[in-house]
């Protein structure tokens, strides 16, 4: 009988090994999954979702960043995971296929609600903390932001958005972090339609609406007049 055999290598800058407890979310064995996650000492365990009802049991070993198990899929195919642990997130090689995945970490809590990931107008690759990178002006001029604006999707539908003082001598390729840079903090909420990202800020009342697309850690959103602003992950 085949096997899914799984082995993902959650790797770190430190050469320690990093608490990966949490629930993932992104293409794993079809084009939604999530993946949740639970560490004990050398051992772990967790539950794949292939949608918010079918799940697959798994449990394996976890030694110096590197997690490793076999699970077993209801229609008895075979493939092979490689997965790499970098912040709030995982990168995942299904072989065969050589291209990278990208599963998005959106939560610490392993008891986190599931049903949650399936919502509509809600899409769970957007949860978490964005950082700003840079603005691409409608005639093709490019403003570094070098992480200025920091907007953060919760799973309420609401986001934070925090705009950041950034001091003369900040290196270009150094995100800004520090809370006491904070300058302004604006409450919006959130919803998604397909491509379509709709923010409405608390404050006032002018809805942002506009395309965007990630691609693994990169998001894009498109202004309506041509620009678009450039997104990380963090």
């Amino acid at each position: 009988m085949r096997l899914l055999f799984i082995l993902l290598i959650m790797c770190a800058g430190n050469s320690f090994s990093q608490k990966i407890d949490g629930v993932y979310y992104g293409k794993i064995v079809s084009d939604k999954n999530a993946m949740v996650v639970t560490e004990n000492g050398s051992r772990v365990s967790g539950v794949i979702y292939l949608n918010e009802k079918d799940t697959i049991n798994f449990s394996g070993s976890y030694l110096d960043n590197v997690l490793k198990s076999s699970v077993r899929l209801k229609d008895k195919s075979e493939l092979t995971l490689i997965g790499h642990f970098k912040y709030n997130s995982m990168w995942l090689v299904v072989l065969p296929d050589s291209d990278q995945r990208f599963l998005n970490k959106v939560s610490r809590k392993t008891s986190y609600k599931i049903s949650k990931l399936y919502s509509d107008h809600m899409d769970p690759m957007l949860l978490g903390r964005w950082e700003s990178m840079r603005y691409v002006k409608p005639d093709g001029t490019v403003s570094i932001d070098n992480g200025k604006i920091a907007s953060t999707y919760y799973d309420n539908n609401r986001m934070n958005v925090q705009i950041l003082s950034i001091p003369r001598n900040a290196k270009k390729d150094n995100s800004i972090t520090d809370s006491r840079l904070l300058s302004q903090r604006l409450e919006y909420y959130w919803e998604t339609n397909g491509n379509e990202l709709t923010e409405k800020p608390n404050s006032f009342n002018l809805n942002w609406v506009g395309k965007y697309i990630i691609t693994k850690d990169t998001l894009i959103k498109y202004g309506n007049r041509g620009g678009y602003t450039i997104y990380k992950k963090q």
